[in-house]
């Protein structure tokens, strides 16, 4: 191609001479002209695409070369390590982290606990947060976690417990492992029930290995309470009627006894709670009730009856 270009870059050269007189001395600085012309348009234009034209094209090797020796020296350095997640404090709890100087120095000062709670002030931790789950005492941290039931008392316990489980609408296949937070709930009560003694055993040997909740009634043909006060002196009756034989304070807690006016109450304090695994009742609706929400529940409508022949 290039060789052609010449060609007619000179043949326009001697045409334009032709045409032009020859005893005119300016045609001579004509030539002149366009022949530096069509060189500095060959040197600029012409000449680097034949040099382009002419190399062979790049290897993929090449290719692949070239951009390792241009790729940033910093993407070839190993990645830094990740930093550790860092641990958030639970801000439930009174720990020093969270607590302002004045709290702090109010919590130092309180050295006193439940009576229920066996475990050292150091175990529990400042104001006694090591010992609580899930808003409750840990079952180890309790007089119930050491409390020894003899033989016949375990049998009892383990007869309890199947029962719960083979209970109407119940697909137990295994009882809550120890220490796990158990809630009863109690028809209205008074002291001369005949059941009264089986129902004290049966809490006290379910609240030797559960952290046991119980739940009471109010009299039914009696308008629910209306004051404060009404409540508290029904409360404390019930405690009293529980307490009253072998059930021991240091296994139910009185402030573990509490009252509900109906089902309806009964579930939504159960709802309160964080994990509950396993309730017993004796209204088939609240079976059905908590069941939308996966909570186990046992329907049992008179307790004193698990221990029977």
């Amino acid at each position: 191609m290039i060789p052609l270009l010449i060609a007619a870059a000179a043949a326009v050269e001697e045409e334009t001479a032709s045409e032009i007189p020859h005893d005119d001395p300016t045609s001579n600085w004509t030539a002149v002209l366009l022949a530096i012309v069509s060189l500095i348009f060959y040197w600029v234009f012409l000449k680097p695409t034949a040099q382009d034209t002419g190399a062979p094209p790049p290897t993929v090797a090449e290719n692949n070369s070239r951009r390792v020796r241009s790729a940033p020296q910093q993407q070839r350095r190993p990645a830094a390590p990740a930093p550790a997640p860092q641990v958030m404090a639970d801000r439930r709890l009174p720990t020093p982290q969270n607590l302002s100087d004045n709290a702090l120095e109010v919590l130092l000062d309180c050295q006193s606990k439940p009576s229920f709670v066996t475990s050292t002030q150091d175990k529990l931790g400042l104001g006694g947060h090591k010992a609580l789950v899930d808003g409750l005492v840990a079952f180890g941290h309790t007089e119930a976690a050491v409390t020894t039931l003899d033989a016949s008392s375990r049998t009892e316990r383990a007869k309890v417990l199947s029962r719960l489980g083979s209970s109407p609408g119940m697909t137990l296949s295994a009882p809550p492992s120890k220490g796990s937070t158990m809630v009863v709930s109690l028809p209205f009560l008074t002291p001369a029930d005949s059941s009264i003694s089986k129902l004290q055993h049966i809490l006290q040997v379910l609240g030797s290995y559960y952290n046991l909740i119980v739940i009471g009634s109010i009299d039914p043909s009696k308008p629910a309470p209306a004051s404060l006060k009404e409540q508290q002196e029904q409360q404390d009756s019930l405690q009293n009627i529980l307490h009253a034989g072998d059930l021991k304070e240091s296994i139910l807690p009185s402030h573990r006894i509490l009252l509900a006016s109906s089902k309806v109450g009964r579930i939504a304090l159960v709802r309160q709670l964080v994990k509950v695994e396993l309730m017993v009742d004796y209204q088939p609706e609240v079976q059905a009730e908590l069941g939308r929400f996966g909570y186990k529940v046992a329907i049992v409508p008179q307790l004193g009856s698990l221990l029977d022949d």
